[in-house]
């Protein structure tokens, strides 16, 4: 339990700050609120792909794409609130942005890739990073506060019981 912090002990409090983080330490109770809210925080927006609407396309791609052309004859479920994806490592990029995606990840492989350089960068761009934390926070957060455990449709594939 946190306590109650001395009026007069703010000087003192940012100096053990400076010292520790010399030694790449920090206070997390300083973050603390920020990386663990009391809610959950997304920018995805709900969404809800159904197999009956996903069909027909599923079974005209299949029709249109051999299996020869595609390893993987998918259609991938984008969340209507970012349309860019990644998809299988990070040189494969699809979205509005894949160009700009691709040509930083090819930059950063060509000269930083298990060289020296190859360390963290306070320039880096972790958006995405941190909307699949929020994702799977999220999931999670539903998940442990639903009545009953999720589970598969007694006529799905992969309902029967696994051993």
């Amino acid at each position: 339990m946190a306590s109650v912090p001395l009026p007069n002990n703010a000087a003192a409090r940012q100096d053990l700050y400076r010292r520790v983080a010399k030694e790449n330490f920090a206070p997390l109770w300083e973050v603390y609120h920020s990386l663990i809210p009391n809610q959950p925080l997304t920018p995805a927006k709900p969404a809800i792909w159904k197999y009956k609407q996903a069909r027909p396309h599923l079974m005209e791609a299949g029709g249109l794409i051999t299996a020869k052309e595609a390893t993987r004859r998918v259609l991938i479920l984008q969340n209507p609130s970012d349309r860019t994806i990644t998809l299988a490592n990070a040189s494969t990029f699809i979205g509005p942005n894949a160009a700009q995606a691709r040509k930083r990840a090819e930059a950063y492989e060509a000269t930083c890739y298990h060289q020296v350089c190859d360390e963290y960068s306070t320039d880096w761009d972790m958006t995405g990073a941190v909307d699949d934390a929020r994702l799977l926070t999220d999931l999670g957060w539903h998940l442990a506060n639903i009545p009953q455990m999720p589970h598969y449709n007694a006529n799905e594939q992969f309902a029967r019981a696994r051993h």
